[in-house]
C-alpha cells in the first residue's frame, strides 16, 4: 500500500530520534509529543538500552509492539511499561543521570535562553503568564546537553532577547553559561518549520523541514541568524517511518501539521 509522504512533525520526530544514543537516560518535558515520538522511534530502532522517562516513571520499551498514549508527559498506565520509579524530588537531585533533556518555551532567543515565566516588561503584570520554572532551570543544568521544541514559529515565539529566562542558554547579558559554571547547554531549536543548531553561542539556520523556504524562516523570526550552509533535513527512510507510524503512532497524530 502507498504509504503518503512523511510530514513536517514525522520529519522533526526522526531527526530527533538520529540524534540519540544508546545506554543513554533520555527526559521529555510536559507538553512535547513531538520529541516524545523521536524519543520513542530511536528506542524501537537503534537505542534499545536507552532508559525512557516517562513521567515518573523509568521505562524500557523495547518488549512492546507500541506504547499507550505517547503525546502526554504522565499517564498512569505508563507503570506497565516501567523498571523504575523517580519521585520530582528525586529528578531535581539527580545532578549529571539524565543525557538529553527536551524543553520548551514562551519564548526562546537567538543565545538559546528560554522563558516560561511569562511575556511583559514587568513581571507583576505580566501580558501572558507561563507555568513558571517547574524546575527547568534544575533540569537543563543537570543534563548533559539538552534540546528546545517549539510547536509554533513566529516573531512572538523566536525573540532577540527572552524577558525573563526559566533556562540558562549560551549566553545572556554578556555572561557566558560557562563562566556561571553550568554543564551542557541548547544543542538544537527545533521548530515547526526549521532546526537551528549554534555556533560561538548563537543561534544559526542548520537545516529547513519539507516545503519551507528561506524566506518563510527570515520572515517569521524574532532574531537575526546566520543562515549560510543550510541544508534540507535528510527524509526519514523507509524502515524509520515503517516504525514510527506502525509502534510509535498507529492513529497519525504527527500528521496533523503546526504552524
Amino acid at each position: 500500500m502507498h504509504q503518503p509522504p512523511p510530514s513536517r512533525r514525522e520529519v522533526a520526530a526522526v531527526f530527533i530520534s538520529r540524534q540519540l544514543r544508546d545506554d543513554t537516560v533520555v527526559v521529555v518535558g510536559t507538553g512535547l509529543p513531538v520529541p516524545r515520538a523521536g524519543v520513542l522511534l530511536a528506542h524501537f530502532t537503534h537505542a534499545p538500552n536507552m532508559s525512557v522517562l516517562l513521567g515518573p516513571y523509568i521505562c524500557s520499551l523495547g518488549g512492546f509492539q507500541r506504547v499507550l498514549s505517547f503525546e502526554f508527559f504522565a499517564d498512569s498506565r505508563y507503570s506497565r511499561y516501567a523498571e523504575a520509579l523517580m519521585g520530582i524530588d528525586e529528578m531535581m537531585e539527580a545532578d549529571g543521570l539524565f543525557d538529553v533533556f527536551f524543553v520548551s518555551g514562551l519564548q526562546v532567543d537567538k543565545h538559546g535562553n528560554v522563558n516560561l515565566i511569562g511575556v511583559g516588561p514587568d513581571y507583576r503584570a505580566l501580558s501572558l503568564r507561563g507555568p513558571g520554572p517547574v524546575g527547568i532551570a534544575t533540569l537543563t543544568t543537570n543534563s548533559r546537553r539538552f534540546i528546545i521544541y517549539l510547536e509554533r514559529h513566529d516573531p512572538r515565539v523566536l525573540v532577540d532577547r527572552c524577558d525573563y529566562v526559566t533556562a540558562m542558554g549560551w549566553v545572556r547579558d554578556g555572561v557566558s553559561r560557562r563562566a556561571l559554571g553550568l554543564r551542557g547547554g541548547p544543542e538544537f531549536i527545533i521548530t515547526p518549520l526549521c532546526i537551528f543548531s549554534f555556533v560561538e553561542g548563537r543561534a544559526r539556520l542548520r537545516y529547513l523541514l519539507p516545503g519551507v523556504s528561506l524566506e518563510d524562516v527570515v520572515r517569521r523570526t524574532g532574531f537575526e541568524f546566520d543562515h549560510s550552509g543550510w541544508e534540507p533535513v535528510e527524509p526519514p527512510d523507509e524502515f524509520e517511518l515503517k516504525t514510527l507510524r506502525e509502534r510509535v503512532d498507529p492513529e497519525g497524530w504527527l500528521r496533523r501539521e503546526s504552524t
